[in-house]
C-alpha cells in the first residue's frame, strides 16, 4: 500500500479506470449478479440472457422489465463515498500539467473543425501562448505549485472556455450506471454506453437525429413481482421509423450499439497526447474493480502500460477477489486486495 500510495501522489497523470466492483461499493450489483433474483432463477434465466439484444424481440417486456429495473436502481442509488475523494484529486491534484496541456492543443489544432468546435476551442493562438509561457524548456521538470496551476487553468478557461479534455487526469469506466459523471467526475469515456440514454434498436441504419437521447422512462413501468414492463410498448417505439427503441448500452451480440465517437476521439487524443510527452511524466493507472467475465478495461489498462512501460508509468490493479487483483506481465505494477472505495481512501486520503 505504501508504494502504490507513493506512486500517486508522486504521478502528475492518472488514468483512472472502474468496472462493476467499483460501482458493487454503492451497493449495486456486478455483472454476474445481475440476474440473481428468484424471479430470473425460477425461468432459469441468466445474465448473458439478459443483456442479449435478441431479447428485445423474443420477449420485449422482459427485456424492458430488465434495463428499466437497472435503471430504477441506478438512480435511487448513492454514489459510495469513494467518488468524491476522487473527485477532489481530479480538481485539485491533476486539473492541469503544462508539458501536457501544451501538447494536447497541438494536436487539437490539427483536429478537424467539428472537433475544435465539440472541444471549445475559441483562441487556439491564445492557448498555445500561454502554454507555452508556462511550460519549462528542459526535462528537468519541476511542477508548479499548487497556485501556480491555479492561476494558468484560470487564464485558459477564460479566455477559451475549455474543460473537456484538457486535464491531466481520465476516467475510463465499462460500467453503465453514470455514477462517475454524476459525481461529477470528468472527463471519463464510458466506453459501453451508459442506461440512462436510450436509442433506436436498428443503430445507425435508423436516421433518427439525434441517434442517442436521454430517457424519460419512470419506475411505475415495472412490475415490481414479475420485472416485466408493463406500459404501452407502443410509446417506446422510434419517432423516425417506429421500431422499438432501446438502452444505448452495449450488450452481447450486439451489431447496432452506436459508440459515442466523439467520447472515443477525446479519449484517443489524450492517450496520443501522453505517448508523445510520456518520457517527461510520472503516470499511474489506476484499475479498481474489473473482474475477467468482461476485460475490456483490464485489457485497456495492460496495453496502456506496455504502451508507456519504458518511461515512469505504474500500474494499480485494485480488486477484493485476490485471483482477480493479480497482474502478469507487467513488471511496474502492484495488486491491492481490497474493495475499490477502501484502496481510494488509502490510496489518496481526503485532502
Amino acid at each position: 500500500m505504501e508504494e502504490a500510495a507513493h506512486a500517486v501522489h508522486s504521478a502528475d497523470i492518472l488514468l483512472f479506470a472502474t468496472g462493476a466492483g467499483w460501482s458493487a461499493d454503492s451497493g449495486l450489483a456486478v455483472y454476474k449478479d445481475v440476474a440473481d433474483l428468484k424471479v430470473y432463477q425460477d425461468q432459469h434465466i441468466g445474465s448473458r440472457y439478459l443483456c442479449d439484444p435478441d431479447l428485445l424481440t423474443k420477449n420485449p417486456r422482459m427485456f424492458y422489465g430488465f434495463w428499466m429495473d437497472c435503471m430504477n436502481k441506478y438512480r435511487a442509488t448513492k454514489p459510495h463515498e469513494g467518488h468524491a475523494v476522487v473527485k477532489q484529486w481530479m480538481d485539485t491534484r491533476f486539473s492541469f500539467h503544462p508539458i501536457l496541456h501544451r501538447e494536447l492543443c497541438r494536436l487539437v489544432s490539427k483536429c478537424n473543425p467539428q472537433m475544435r468546435e465539440h472541444l471549445q476551442f475559441s483562441s487556439m493562438e491564445i492557448i498555445l501562448e500561454l502554454s507555452n509561457v508556462f511550460t519549462p524548456r528542459t526535462e528537468s521538470y519541476t511542477s508548479h505549485t499548487m497556485h501556480d496551476q491555479t492561476v494558468i487553468v484560470g487564464l485558459i478557461r477564460a479566455y477559451s472556455g475549455i474543460t473537456y479534455p484538457l486535464t491531466s487526469f481520465y476516467g475510463y469506466t465499462s460500467n453503465v450506471d453514470h455514477h462517475l459523471v454524476e459525481s461529477g467526475i470528468q472527463p471519463v469515456y464510458e466506453i459501453h454506453g451508459q442506461v440512462h440514454q436510450w436509442q433506436c434498436r436498428r443503430g445507425l441504419k435508423c436516421t433518427s437525429t439525434p441517434a442517442v437521447w436521454n430517457s424519460t422512462k419512470s419506475e411505475s413501468s415495472v412490475d415490481p413481482e414479475t420485472l416485466l414492463f408493463r406500459g404501452d410498448l407502443e410509446l417506446l417505439k422510434c419517432t423516425m421509423c417506429s421500431d422499438r427503441t432501446r438502452p444505448n448500452v452495449l450488450m452481447f451480440q450486439d451489431s447496432c450499439y452506436v459508440e459515442n465517437d466523439v467520447a472515443q476521439r477525446c479519449f484517443e487524443l489524450w492517450i496520443r497526447a501522453i505517448t508523445r510527452v510520456a518520457s517527461w511524466l510520472k503516470i499511474v493507472i489506476l484499475e479498481v474493480g474489473c473482474g475477467r467475465t468482461v476485460t475490456t478495461v483490464r485489457d485497456t489498462t495492460e496495453e496502456m502500460y506496455h504502451r508507456w512501460a519504458r518511461n515512469d508509468c505504474t500500474l494499480i490493479r485494485v480488486n477484493a477477489n485476490a485471483s482477480d487483483a493479480c497482474i502478469s506481465r507487467c513488471k511496474k505494477s502492484i495488486s491491492l486486495v481490497m474493495s475499490g472505495k477502501q484502496a481510494i481512501f488509502s490510496l489518496f486520503k481526503p485532502i
